[in-house]
């Protein structure tokens, strides 16, 4: 029972951890290559205009859940940052709750141990599934972009700076937007994330039953009559053997 104890431990600290780390990321999610995406969107990175040079609207509107109409941007639904930041704090919220009622480190589970793990490992599995398909579709998006044009109107903003620090006279600045990226690094984070997730939910699930089988195992020596520490152990060599 010690080794799966100490499993679980470790089990259920990863479970906060990549709950913390879920949670992280949705802050993080619009940072970085998306960021400068919808400040090119505007037309103009530092007086924002209503233009979609590079086509970027469509992945504005699904990650921010916004949409231009009438003049002017409205929410029309909760976007897939607002989603992902909820879910993540509700993945915390759970994965906590572990620690509240002893399910980390309890030796025998009661009803409410295997509800708090059950919902857990459902949640994980779920929020996995929505980040997964979030994340692609957000990719999807970002991938239709005209980079070309993106590219080169940060070029040319670059170089009308470059000429204008060297003091180069009546330098024209291009109106355009100051940063470019075209990296995939965000949603590869994600992949990697919610994969992680997934294995995590699994593990959990694993542990459960390795628990409710060690539990049964001892239930039916206490049955006989007291177990004692050397029973004990061949129970759980016997049960781990069974795993194998």
């Amino acid at each position: 029972m010690k080794i799966q104890i100490k499993f679980q431990k470790i089990l259920f600290l990863v479970t906060l951890i990549l709950a913390a780390l879920s949670l992280v990321y949705g802050f993080a999610f619009c940072t970085g290559s998306l960021s400068y995406a919808f400040a090119a969107r505007s037309g103009q990175f530092s007086a924002p205009l209503r233009k979609d040079p590079i086509g970027a609207d469509a992945l504005f509107t699904f990650v921010i859940g916004k949409e231009y109409a009438e003049g002017t941007w409205t929410a029309t639904k909760m976007g897939f940052n607002d989603l992902i930041v909820i879910l993540g704090v509700v993945f915390v919220v759970l994965a906590a709750l572990q620690f509240f009622f002893a399910t980390n480190s309890r030796r025998n589970y009661y009803i409410t141990n295997y509800i708090s793990v059950g919902v857990l490992a459902v949640f994980g599995i779920v929020l996995a599934a929505i980040g997964f398909w979030g994340v692609a579709r957000t990719e999807s998006l970002f991938g239709t972009l005209d980079f070309e044009r993106y590219k080169s109107v940060y070029d040319g903003v670059a170089a009308a700076k470059e000429q204008i620090a060297q003091g180069v006279p009546d330098v024209a600045m291009p109106i355009g937007w100051e940063k470019y990226s075209d990296s995939h690094v965000m949603f590869i984070l994600g992949y990697v994330l919610y994969a992680a997730v997934i294995v995590d939910a699994v593990m959990l699930v694993l542990n459960t039953v390795w628990k409710f089988l060690l539990m049964k195992g001892e239930k039916a020596l206490l049955a006989q009559g007291s177990a004692t520490p050397l029973e004990e152990n061949k129970v759980e060599e016997a049960v781990n053997g069974e795993a194998v």
